[in-house]
């Protein structure tokens, strides 16, 4: 199952996601099933990474990769899984994808738009995330999060309506703000560039209030700024007036 996930994400010609719905997939596997190299075929691991399974071996081998890597994290890798991701790691960090195109964000659009959302131009939802880790023997202010009682530390996520992860940004301190990781991360000014169409209309995402409103990110109770806005130029009234 998982392996058909993948290979449908990074198919873009109809016919060959039609041919790969055709495919046996196992109903009990779940989705979360770790990748399997050895389980997929040539065709699928040609598709999948541009590579032959024999040239990804290789390159390990030419490159002197070890057959287990263990990470900063203290998590386990094959040699081969870390050259992976070396080689695709960087998808989800660039908007600026083949499944990302205006034609793509139209559909994702209109996937939005049946689901009864108001928005017109919806192509995606972004929030952060904390994940706990253990308490820090010094410092561990830095990675508190004061919201969820916990130390760890954030992701901030860009999903679409198949349930792709666009944009990934992360790990930074646990006690840092949505709003910062979003200035930190850049993906607006990536979205500037890739979500903008030549008459000027903008592709957005819908994130919670934690986001401050911009052409890109859009967060609810949009009135309350509204109602703000009126408060400050009301008071500027009264005290042109009184002056």
């Amino acid at each position: 199952m998982a392996q058909s996930m993948m290979l449908l994400a990074s198919l873009e010609d109809d016919d060959d996601i039609l041919l790969l719905s055709c495919m046996d997939v196992d109903k009990e596997s779940s989705i979360y099933h770790k990748l399997g190299i050895d389980e997929l075929s040539e065709e699928q691991f040609r598709t999948l990474f541009r590579f032959k399974k024999e040239d990804i071996y290789a390159l390990c081998d030419a490159l002197g990769i070890p057959v287990k890597i263990v990470c900063k994290n203290r998590t386990v890798c094959t040699g081969i899984e870390d050259l992976i991701d070396s080689i695709h790691g960087h998808k989800l960090e660039n908007l600026h994808q083949p499944w990302l195109s205006h034609a793509k964000l139209d559909e994702m659009v209109a996937a939005v738009n049946q689901c009864g959302a108001p928005l017109a131009n919806c192509w995606g939802f972004i929030d952060g995330t904390v994940r706990p880790i253990c308490r820090l023997q010094s410092h561990q202010q830095l990675v508190f999060n004061g919201h969820k009682r916990v130390h760890g530390l954030k992701f901030q996520c860009i999903t679409t309506p198949d349930g792709m992860i666009a944009h990934m940004f992360g790990p930074i301190e646990g006690r840092r703000h949505d709003a910062g990781l979003l200035r930190e991360s850049g993906v607006e000014q990536q979205m500037q560039h890739h979500m903008t169409k030549a008459n000027g209309e903008v592709y957005s995402v819908y994130g919670d209030p934690a986001y401050p409103l911009s052409p890109y990110v859009t967060p609810p109770f949009e009135e309350l700024l509204y109602q703000r806005i009126r408060c400050v130029l009301t008071k500027r009234c009264h005290l042109s007036e009184y002056a």
